[in-house]
């Protein structure tokens, strides 16, 4: 199992993996994230066809909006992989207990007790690979692309990213930080602004 390590100045972090049942958060066990579920026969608009929740990817969080994935790296030349939340409010957030994935619906990382990230500010998470430091969580970014998942403490998507294969160096970022479009960069901004 490869890990992130999470980095605070502080010293906060990640406790180890926890597993994350979809039923928990009011999904269906038939759901598989990213990938859709058996088809829809349904009147909603996700892929599953024996209920009328949604159950895709669609964060459905009340922190939808505030605290956003912003910018990641798979292959960085030199360091690890690390991954990069933004708080988009104007208020400190209390992250403990909220989990982040790249296995929707297999199993999360459960963020520790007093983990916060300030008003307007990022949240950097270095995936190491290691697993042994109680400040780390269960994933390793794939450079060949993959879906990352922020849930928050009741295992609702707060956000969701599907990134495409990356080269060395090249970073995922959102436009502009916590809202707007996706796209490659040659320029990471690890921890600081992103362009537009």
């Amino acid at each position: 199992m490869s890990l992130a390590l999470l980095l605070l100045a502080s010293g906060l972090g990640c406790s180890k993996a926890v597993p994350w049942e979809p039923e928990a958060a009011g999904r269906d066990s038939a759901d598989t994230g990213p990938w859709g579920g058996a088809g829809d026969a349904d009147a909603d608009s996700d892929s599953d066809s024996d209920t009328d929740s949604d159950t895709d990817l669609v964060p459905d969080s009340l922190f939808a909006g505030v605290l956003a994935l912003n910018e990641l790296v798979a292959l960085p030349s030199s360091g690890e992989d690390w991954i990069e939340l933004y708080n988009t409010s104007g208020s400190t957030l209390d992250l403990s207990g909220w989990m982040l994935t790249d296995t929707y619906g297999e199993g999360a990382s459960l963020l520790d007790e007093g983990v916060t990230v300030g008003p307007r500010a990022w949240l950097v998470l270095y995936a190491t690979g290691e697993g042994d430091a109680a400040s780390e969580v269960g994933f390793k970014l794939s450079s060949h692309g993959e879906t990352v998942v922020l849930l928050d403490r009741d295992g609702l998507v707060v956000d969701a990213v599907s990134y495409p294969p990356l080269e060395e160096d090249e970073g995922y970022a959102r436009e502009a930080d916590g809202v707007g479009s996706w796209a490659v960069t040659t320029s990471p901004t690890q921890g600081s602004a992103n362009g537009g």
